[in-house]
């Protein structure tokens, strides 16, 4: 395939699926333009090898003839939002950058996994700038929210070398609808009611926002998970139904892991079962705030909620496409009133 940039110069690279035994090209690649800012395990070899030998993992590379990689993309079925299609891993040399190489990457993927089978692609970009996130757009993506200080990144390390700020990466989120065309009734609090309207109307499919309010837990326990990577400081909990003991749990997670200053917490609430209305005030009360929506994601449409221990927020670091941007601006409001609500 040739592929050309804006001034007319050509480049032939071959794209086909990556071989289990080119795990470690992969990870160097990635180690190199994105350092260890992804998600853990993407670094480990024996897992990325047998994700890609297994199909869990589909990668797309692109070589030139004398085999060096000059890119690569992958789309990742066993995710933690089953149902979906995780696109990442989006690689590319400086050398081939303004060559179309990303959406060459993309849409072998697109065009080689049936994707009728899943409810939609997700993506999670980088924000140190914007230059994936424009191409996600142009691609039909939609940003929804933003993943904040989850893992730390030793790239990022170096680009903030001397400004002394916190080295944890924040992720925007990017959704393109697939099978599923109706997100069913959300229950939230009115006061993201206008962003998720937002969202849901960008994404093109059908949804019913309740004006319940604040709802009642469903039983006495929380259906949910937890999970800690120790190693980055960092906590997702995935919180489907609520139950009577949920304010004890975040507490029990806050006692067992939020010593840490580096120590972060990110928790997906399903906006489909009404008893999680109950789950913001309790929330809310130990300043956790609203990050934005991960919609579509299988059978869930999950509204994120963040916690730092003592980490700050630097949202002058954090760049987005500006249709991303007065989202990001309300965020940052909920980020205040939750920093008063933990002064107090």
């Amino acid at each position: 395939m040739v592929l050309y940039n804006e001034k007319g110069g050509a480049r032939d690279v071959i794209i086909r699926f990556a071989c289990p035994d080119e795990t470690p090209e992969l990870i160097g690649l990635l180690k190199k333009q994105h350092g260890t800012g992804y998600y853990p395990q993407l670094y480990d070899e024996g897992f990325v090898h047998n994700a890609i030998q297994s199909g869990d993992l589909q990668c797309a590379i692109a070589k030139f003839s004398s085999g060096n990689l000059a890119g690569m993309a992958g789309a990742n079925r066993k995710n933690v939002f089953p149902g979906s299609l995780a696109f990442g891993m989006l690689v590319v040399i400086p050398d081939m950058r303004g060559f179309g190489l990303g959406t060459a990457l993309h849409a072998f993927l697109v065009e080689s996994i049936p994707l009728e089978t899943y409810s939609s692609i997700y993506i999670h970009s980088m924000t140190l700038d914007t230059r994936s996130q424009v191409i996600c757009y142009n691609w039909g993506y939609r940003k929804t929210g933003i993943l904040l200080n989850g893992y730390l990144n030793d790239a990022k390390a170096k680009y903030m070398a001397g400004l002394l700020l916190p080295l944890k990466d924040a992720l925007l989120v990017g959704c393109l609808p697939q099978a599923k065309k109706d997100a069913g009734i959300l229950y939230a609090p009115f006061a993201y009611a206008a962003f998720i309207k937002n969202v849901y109307t960008a994404l093109g499919v059908s949804f019913l926002l309740s004006e319940q309010g604040e709802g009642e837990p469903a039983g006495l326990e929380t259906v949910c998970t937890v999970s800690q990577d120790d190693m980055h400081q960092y906590c997702e909990i995935f919180v489907q139904q609520a139950g009577l003991d949920f304010e004890e749990i975040i507490a029990g997670a806050l006692r067992r892991y939020a010593a840490s200053e580096w120590q972060t917490f990110n928790i997906f609430i399903n906006l489909n079962d009404s008893s999680n209305a109950s789950v913001f005030p309790v929330l809310d009360s130990r300043g956790f705030f609203f990050t934005g929506i991960h919609p579509l994601a299988g059978q869930y449409e999950y509204m994120i909620m963040h916690y730092s221990s003592s980490l700050p927020v630097n949202f002058e670091t954090i760049a987005v496409v500006p249709d991303f941007q007065e989202k990001l601006n309300f965020i940052q409001t909920k980020y205040k009133e939750a920093q008063l609500v933990r002064q107090n």
